[in-house]
């Protein structure tokens, strides 16, 4: 494991995490805020962590296409850029829609860049043994990285203005961006193009995982049944945390 601190790839792919999971926290507190400061609504804040489960359930599927035909470091990096120019839009402009489409598309960027990452640590970690340590560092990390988010977004909103949260969130992208493109990874073949794979094949594909995944629902009860229960906690959670940083506010 030791060889690992001294591997400036595998250093930098744990800072780059770090930065960008703490960062996301800032995003997450500021735009509810922003949001409840003009429509003075605390409905609208639940509706925006509401936005943010969306893109994962539709998108999903054709987000493992994607990434699975494209260069991922590439998918990383502009992810993490378009998230980045994004946010400096919605410092300019004060907008409750605005804020809302916003967080969309940053949640979609977010499902882009999470796919990608999760797949991109063999290219960085070949020994199996080796890869199951360096992957449970990383989720320590990455746990410490929400924790320590959390703890600094709430202090800055005593000093500062909410919207100074997605300015520092805006700087943790870009700097995530121009990290991982410092990055080398083994074989530089992060994109694992299929040649015969052209834009139609992949939305049949697309589509036909969509149907599997109809087909599936509809002959297991018990797993539906189940999933509507972790929804139903899920949503609770997430109408919580809305009126939690209300509550803040």
């Amino acid at each position: 494991m030791k060889k690992y601190w001294q591997d400036k790839n595998i250093i930098l792919w744990i800072i780059s995490s770090f930065i960008c999971v703490g960062g996301d926290v800032f995003t997450t507190t500021a735009i509810p805020l922003l949001i409840y400061n003009i429509t003075h609504s605390a409905r609208m804040a639940v509706f925006v962590y509401l936005l943010d489960i969306l893109p994962e359930v539709i998108l999903a599927p054709l987000a493992g296409v994607v990434v699975d035909s494209y260069d991922k470091k590439k998918i990383i990096v502009y992810a993490n850029i378009l998230a980045g120019c994004i946010l400096c839009l919605a410092i300019v402009y004060d907008n409750c829609w605005f804020y809302i489409f916003s967080n969309s598309i940053l949640s979609i960027a977010n499902l882009f860049y999470a796919t990608a990452a999760k797949t991109t640590l063999p290219f960085l970690v070949k020994n199996e043994e080796d890869f199951s340590r360096v992957n449970s560092f990383i989720s320590l990390v990455l746990k410490i990285a929400r924790i320590m988010g959390a703890a600094t977004a709430t202090m800055l909103l005593a000093l500062m203005d909410v919207k100074y949260l997605l300015l520092f969130d805006a700087v943790s992208f870009l700097i995530t961006a121009f990290l991982v493109n410092n990055i080398t990874f083994n074989n530089e073949s992060t994109n694992l193009i299929v040649s015969a794979l052209d834009s139609k094949v992949k939305i049949r594909q697309y589509w036909e995982s969509l149907i599997e995944s109809y087909n599936f629902l509809r002959v297991n009860n018990e797993f539906v049944i189940f999933s509507l229960y972790y929804a139903l906690v899920i949503g609770i959670e997430t109408v919580l945390g809305a009126q939690l940083v209300v509550f803040l506010e």
